[in-house]
């Protein structure tokens, strides 16, 4: 198949009027431009299985549904608007229910002086979309220490969480009872990864937000923007990638028109991770009309590279086709390409070879344990 006719099935596919839709509606706030958009796009054909399933697959249900309910609901079939508003219900009393839990863990780390930053799920919710009804999130994320770590995983220990996963950065526990996760984190990310932010320097900074009437801190707005970013490419070559995530960058911009982006930049820099800010940034631009700053503009405008990973990005958050140059890319050209420094890239490179051997090891003794119950 050619290239030019491989291009022109990913614009078609692309621009399917579910995903069309699914986009328009991927804001907390639309304008009346935006409000006949989406009354057109609703005059004609709808796969609504097929927008529920990646509505579904990108988190982005609850503000379909809000905004679906509001403009036109009766240009959804019966059905499908029930099923849309009682998903709706069901994570709005999830993400309360999660609150009221991440608000007793932070009151329990407090009592026993353990310094606790929350950030992500419930205090991201509150702080970019005003609503904990609009978003989806399901695990607690908690920050603390690492020399405070152990002491931490015990408390949670001691109400009922179990661990379950294990990470270099953050260990998962699971409270089967009430069915809540704690990802619970000695590092924002792995030590191969260009993040490497100070829990002091994080202190330093730290904001408030209003969850259900108690006020908790959380991450300055800059450097959630950095570490939201930062998860977008990092979630990318794990296939996870999520419209949710650029929404969260493209709600954040809206949210906060005082940001200060030469703190930023100059941040983003320090950690290697510019290239991860501005390819996110491109995303919100051009999926979800995210206004940039003229000095982003004009940075963005002369990179060559950032506009390839960020186009290569946006293929791929909709387009579920797994070829062998896909994998390949996803591997090999993004990870490294998205990595300025030739430290990070020698990391990731020990990280893929380690990643190898162990899949080569597994097949191995799959392979001879097989043999044996066979002889």
């Amino acid at each position: 198949m050619s290239q030019k006719v491989k291009a022109k099935e990913i614009k078609l596919k692309e621009s399917r009027p579910e995903i069309e839709l699914l986009i328009c509606c991927a804001r907390t706030s639309i304008d009346s431009t935006m409000t006949e958009r989406i009354k057109t796009i609703l005059q004609g054909k709808i796969d609504w299985k097929y927008l529920i399933e990646i509505a579904s697959q990108h988190a982005t249900k609850p503000v379909l549904y809000h905004h679906l309910s509001s403009i036109c609901p009766e240009a959804v079939p019966q059905p499908i608007f029930d099923r849309l508003r009682n998903d709706y219900r069901a994570n709005a009393l999830r993400n309360m229910s999660l609150t009221k839990e991440l608000l007793k863990l932070l009151n329990l780390f407090e009592k026993h002086q353990i310094p606790a930053i929350t950030y992500k799920g419930a205090a991201l919710t509150a702080a970019l979309y005003g609503n904990l009804s609009l978003r989806q999130f399901g695990d607690l994320d908690i920050l603390v220490q690492p020399q405070d770590f152990s002491r931490a995983k015990e408390l949670l220990i001691s109400q009922g969480y179990h661990p379950d996963s294990t990470f270099e950065w953050e260990e998962s526990l699971i409270n089967h009872k009430t069915r809540v996760n704690v990802d619970l984190h000695k590092r924002i990310a792995p030590k191969y990864f260009p993040l490497l932010l100070d829990f002091e320097d994080l202190w330093q900074r730290l904001e408030t937000v209003s969850l259900i009437g108690t006020t908790v801190t959380t991450l300055c707005t800059e450097d959630l923007l950095i570490i939201l970013a930062m998860q977008i490419t990092k979630d990318s070559w794990e296939q996870e990638q999520k419209l949710s995530q650029i929404c969260d960058i493209a709600e954040l911009i809206r949210s906060h028109q005082q940001l200060d982006w030469g703190r930023i930049i100059k941040q983003a820099k320090s950690l290697g991770s510019e290239r991860m800010l501005l390819i996110s940034l491109l995303l919100a631009k051009d999926i979800l009309d995210a206004k940039l700053p003229a000095e982003i503009e004009q940075r963005l405008q002369g990179d060559r590279l950032i506009k390839l990973l960020a186009a290569k990005l946006r293929r791929w958050l909709f387009d579920s086709s797994d070829s062998e140059i896909e994998k390949l890319q996803k591997l090999f050209f993004f990870p490294f390409g998205v990595r300025e420094r030739l430290q990070d890239k020698i990391n990731y490179g020990r990280r893929l070879t380690y990643l190898s051997y162990l899949a080569v090891k597994n097949r191995l003794q799959g392979i001879g344990a097989s043999t044996i119950k066979q002889g």
